[in-house]
């Protein structure tokens, strides 16, 4: 098995266990694997591969719709070099991944464009977490209907992390404004 290969396969693989299998297409799947890689996902093989690897998690989850056999196969791996401590952690990494909360509800879902939808705050608005051009964004936008898709429209606002963390520290403050001017 080549490099490319093998990225593909765990970057496909990560793909498929933190998304929404209900939302996730082989498209947006080869999208987010590109991204993720750099590797071209339009190549005939790559396509192949990828169809080959979402056809048999597929599989997998409905034979298997707990993930049992994911929890024993990691299970297996830990106990060839790994502690309790590290399983733990993989579990937690696992979650987090996933988008699942300490209880088990889900944090997000996978937009049509790959974005982490994070919640809608109305039919049309909504706040994602997204990479554009190499750059982490949380977005809080309109968006509009096209073809049965999702497209963020230019009405909105998208801020880097560091001015989000600014934003965030200033909520307070936010909320004291709004109650005063209420």
């Amino acid at each position: 098995m080549s490099s490319d290969e093998s990225r593909l396969r765990e970057a496909v693989t990560a793909i498929l266990e933190a998304g929404d299998l209900q939302e996730l297409t082989e498209k947006k799947v080869r999208q987010l694997a590109r991204e993720r890689t750099g590797i071209d996902t339009s190549a005939e093989d790559n396509k192949k591969l990828i169809h080959k690897i979402v056809k048999a998690f597929v599989e997998e989850e409905a034979e298997d719709p707990i993930g049992k056999k994911r929890k024993k196969r990691r299970k297996g791996s830990d106990e060839e070099g790994g502690s309790e401590k590290e399983e733990e952690e993989d579990e937690e990494e696992e979650e987090g991944r996933r988008g699942k909360s300490s209880k088990g509800g889900k944090k997000w879902k996978v937009g049509d464009n790959g974005e982490l939808v994070i919640c809608e705050l109305s039919a049309k608005r909504k706040v994602t977490v997204s990479e554009f051009k190499g750059r982490l964004l949380v977005s809080i936008r309109e968006y509009w209907s096209k073809d049965g898709k999702e497209l963020p429209s230019s009405k909105g606002i998208s801020l880097p992390p560091d001015q989000w963390e600014k934003l965030v520290k200033h909520i307070d403050v936010v909320q004291e404004a709004i109650q005063h001017m209420s």
